[in-house]
């Protein structure tokens, strides 16, 4: 059998699960949705998925399990060819921490949309989270709505090159105050920042040189949209602030460049009068 899509989803009243269950089932392609919505599941067994070595998708595996408060190191250990966790754990607002090295043997990943999305108890990510996945394209939502998690290690994406797509990647952290530097540093081939920081409404800097080496980036619509308790200065590159890079003057960068709302409700900035009308 090679795919469980959504077998056992919404059993409100599975609890555990079998560790043994998916023994025998070696050449398993999708587990989606397998336990999403079981609300009152409280553990995952670490050998779980010990030989689905061929899986391909776990996305929504997990989505909405309310009850789980950790989740095994080792439970994707062979992840070899995993190529999607989009929404895996997502809504599981109970979850207090994610493993370092939950995703160490998963090097094919390519999307990990919504992964941790509304996980409202988590409190910080660990800075080698993605440190094996270098084919990464997708973070659209990833962690957004984790309202308490109060900063972002430097090194989390220092692997993810392939990167193309950060939109509400960190939207709604309402305990974000600082970005650090050098978040995208390692990120060259982003096309998009739509609402990447939206919301995030006690964020008080953004760091000048955050985009300097983002020079394909198209979209920057609402990227720090909401962020109301913004101070300092719009981020720069070389000189050039985010509105400017389309012009024709500046050719390191796309000729079109859309960034609508970018800094809306973002009146403490210093240099709010001179940010044009429609990024505000």
């Amino acid at each position: 059998m090679k795919y469980f899509t959504y077998t056992f989803g919404k059993c409100t009243g599975l609890t555990q699960i079998p560790e043994e269950l998916f023994a025998p089932c070696n050449d398993v392609e999708s587990f989606e949705g397998v336990f999403s919505d079981c609300e009152n599941l409280l553990f995952i067994p670490e050998g779980l998925f010990k030989n689905s070595n061929e899986v391909i998708s776990y996305k929504s595996a997990f989505s909405n399990c309310k009850g789980l408060t950790t989740l095994p190191e080792n439970l994707f250990s062979n992840g070899v060819n995993v190529q999607t966790f989009g929404s895996t754990f997502a809504t599981c607002n109970s979850l207090e921490e994610i493993p370092a090295q939950l995703f160490k043997n998963c090097p094919s990943v390519n999307s990990f949309a919504a992964t941790f999305a509304g996980c409202e108890n988590l409190t910080s990510l660990p800075a080698d989270l993605f440190a094996s996945c270098s084919q990464i394209e997708d973070f659209d939502f990833t962690f957004a709505g984790c309202v308490n998690i109060p900063s972002i290690p430097e090194n989390l994406l220092s692997n993810c090159s392939q990167a193309k797509s950060f939109s509400q990647t960190f939207a709604a952290w309402k305990s974000l105050k600082n970005i650090p530097e050098g978040l995208f540093a390692s990120c060259p081939e982003v096309l998009t920042f739509s609402t990447v920081f939206g919301g995030c409404e006690n964020l008080m800097f953004i760091p000048e040189t955050l985009f300097d080496n983002c020079l394909k980036v198209s979209e920057f619509g609402g990227a720090f949209a909401g962020c109301v308790s913004l101070q300092g200065k719009t981020p720069t590159t070389n000189g050039v602030e985010i509105w400017e890079r389309s012009l024709p003057e500046n050719t390191a960068f796309p000729d079109e460049i859309y960034f609508s709302g970018c800094f809306s409700g973002c009146t403490g900035l210093e240099n709010y009068a001179q940010i044009p009308d429609e990024a505000k």
